[in-house]
């Protein structure tokens, strides 16, 4: 190994470390506009790519899926199993350590000055079955999430069930009243013509 390699092995063990021990970058800034433009979309007209108009009449399988893609409590609890996902995957990997770059001025019994540098790491050390702790907390904050958004899906589902059962009881007691009124026009009608041809006395109407 030649002098210049020996010299260049520090430097370049110190840019490994430096490189493993890197954070991830922070978070995006939130853009209030971009945001209210996408709350803003969220209705149905802007799911015509995904389902055909719902003035042509959907069916309950595509108002469910509607419900699904809009209802936004759905949309927090996908991303809290998302996040939770996330958390069990990294439980339980092991943390990086911490390192400190430090740099301490000499001066030597023969006046001769020099700077001495050097790197130091700190390791966290768990307890012994931490790890498969974490990793069991971090499955059940998963299966907990996953459950709570299986719950309310159903709980989507059998809301909108109502309503369909809402909107078609409307729809039916509708037409009978309109029947009725049609019944009752008729009725009207037939005593005013009646009353023309003086078969009926106005009283009697």
């Amino acid at each position: 190994m030649t002098p210049n390699t020996r010299r260049g092995l520090p430097a370049a063990a110190a840019c490994a470390l430096l490189a493993a021990c890197m954070h991830t970058p922070p978070a995006a800034p939130l853009e209030p506009a971009a945001t209210l433009a996408r709350f803003n979309a969220r209705t149905l007209p802007g799911l015509s790519g995904a389902l055909p108009a719902a003035s042509a009449g959907w069916d309950r399988s595509q108002w469910l899926s509607a419900a699904l893609q809009l209802n936004p409590q759905l949309g927090e609890q996908r991303a809290a199993v998302l996040a939770a996902a996330a958390a069990e995957r990294s439980a339980a990997e092991r943390p990086n350590p911490g390192v400190e770059l430090f740099a301490e001025y000499l001066t030597a019994s023969a006046q001769s000055t020099a700077w001495l540098y050097g790197v130091s790491l700190d390791f966290l050390l768990r307890r012994p079955a931490e790890r498969a702790r974490a990793r069991q907390q971090a499955a059940l904050q998963a299966a907990l999430a996953q459950s709570e958004l299986a719950e309310s899906i159903w709980q989507v589902r059998a809301a909108l069930r109502r309503a369909l059962l809402d909107a078609v009881s409307a729809r039916d007691e509708t037409a009978l009243l309109e029947a009725l009124i049609a019944q009752r026009q008729a009725l009207v009608d037939s005593d005013r013509a009646r009353v023309q041809l003086g078969d009926l006395a106005r009283t009697q109407m």
